[in-house]
């Protein structure tokens, strides 16, 4: 029939040839700047690579995600432009499960740990004799209001004379998991100032309650307002107003691929600008090379000198605004010259890269932020040291 198209059979290859992937394979890591990080975060992140032989990039992020929290509630960086912004930032580990992303990371974050622990027990020593002051101050309340009952000048001078109500003892939390963006917020009214969202199991955050269809626009907003140094402002009627200048917040996410993958492809997170406010680490897998070996004899020893000098850290109280108990009053960090001149000739490389065509045009959403970045290591490599 000379009016039907003749099928041309395909050659073998292209018969037998298995799909191909949608998305092109990504080339191997770049080595991660470890020695960067100074003597101590350094030191600290090869010995735990030793230890437990998980790919150093992730040890790196690791004992620097820790020491961002650490040093987070000390003081902020005087960028040139004027503007005192937090040395805080949000780090996001992905590596296959089997890479000791958290043996790794409780290397790293056992200072915190202990910190914490600190913080439980001087809480708990101080409860019972909060809640006696409190119920003491309301009987007291009680008692002046009775007493002078239809004298309105008299009932307000004893109240006045009671003074203002006992402050309960601070929440001892320094990280959390999973939080939802009103239970962040609740925490920094009840607890520290500067607190972190630390987890080893990253789908608990990016599966989680706060980051849900409904939730996580508002999630984003808040941790990128928090990221900006912005105070938290809410109004709602069950909960009244809250006002909370003063507060802190990092992050360290560890997340396999496929789960990171779900947080990265997000448009919406991308268009709101979280993204662009995320440090990422992605280091080639090291498994079947990891032979077994004896720990260097400097292991210990820098990883003791890396837990001391955190600890000493955690433990320095933080500046805090008069009257409060926990808001903070950072101390401003200014760049030295040398460092004003680099970061200057970085913010024009940058602009110059974001150009239409330039090698950074299709990130410039994260190469906007690059310099801010830069300068918030800097700050605190500086602490740390």
């Amino acid at each position: 029939m000379s009016d039907m198209m003749t099928l041309v059979p395909l050659d073998d290859e292209k018969a037998h040839e298995p799909p191909r992937p949608l998305m092109r394979e990504l080339p191997p890591a770049d080595p991660f700047p470890v020695d960067a990080l100074g003597d101590v975060l350094a030191a600290a992140a090869h010995a735990i690579h030793d230890r437990v032989q998980a790919p150093l990039a992730i040890c790196g992020q690791s004992v620097l995600a820790a020491a961002t929290l650490a040093v987070q509630g000390h003081a902020d960086v005087e960028l040139p432009t004027g503007h005192a912004k937090p040395v805080a930032e949000y780090y996001v580990t992905v590596a296959a499960s089997g890479e000791r992303k958290s043996a790794s990371d409780n290397e790293a974050i056992w200072p915190i740990r202990k910190r914490e622990k600190a913080l439980r027990e001087l809480r708990d020593a101080k409860l019972q004799d909060y809640i006696n002051d409190r119920d003491a101050w309301q009987a007291a309340r009680n008692a002046a209001k009775k007493e002078w009952k239809g004298d309105r000048d008299a009932t307000k001078a004893a109240l006045d004379a009671l003074g203002p109500p006992p402050v309960p003892p601070l929440e001892p939390l320094l990280t959390c998991p999973e939080p939802t963006y009103e239970g962040l917020c609740k925490l920094f009214a009840a607890g520290q100032p500067s607190l972190g969202i630390f987890t080893t199991e990253g789908g608990q955050f990016i599966g989680g309650h706060g980051m849900s269809e409904d939730n996580k626009l508002k999630t984003a907003s808040g941790l990128s307002d928090l990221w900006d140094g912005n105070p938290i402002r809410r109004v709602r009627s069950g909960d009244g107003t809250t006002m909370l200048p003063g507060r802190r917040l990092s992050a360290h996410l560890m997340a396999q691929p496929g789960v990171a993958d779900i947080l990265f492809r997000d448009s919406l997170l991308a268009d709101q600008g979280l993204l662009s406010r995320l440090l990422v680490t992605a280091p080639d897998s090291i498994a079947g090379t990891r032979r077994w070996h004896e720990q260097r004899p400097e292991t210990d020893r820098d990883l003791k000198r890396y837990g001391a000098r955190m600890l000493d850290i955690l433990e320095t109280p933080l500046p805090l605004a008069q009257g409060k108990h926990n808001e903070l009053d950072a101390h401003s960090l200014p760049l030295t010259p040398e460092a004003r001149r680099l970061w200057v000739a970085f913010v024009d490389h940058v602009e110059e890269a974001i150009a239409p065509s330039g090698t950074l045009e299709p990130v410039k959403g994260i190469a906007n932020k690059l310099p801010e970045h830069a300068a918030r290591l800097a700050a605190v490599l500086a602490l740390v040291n």
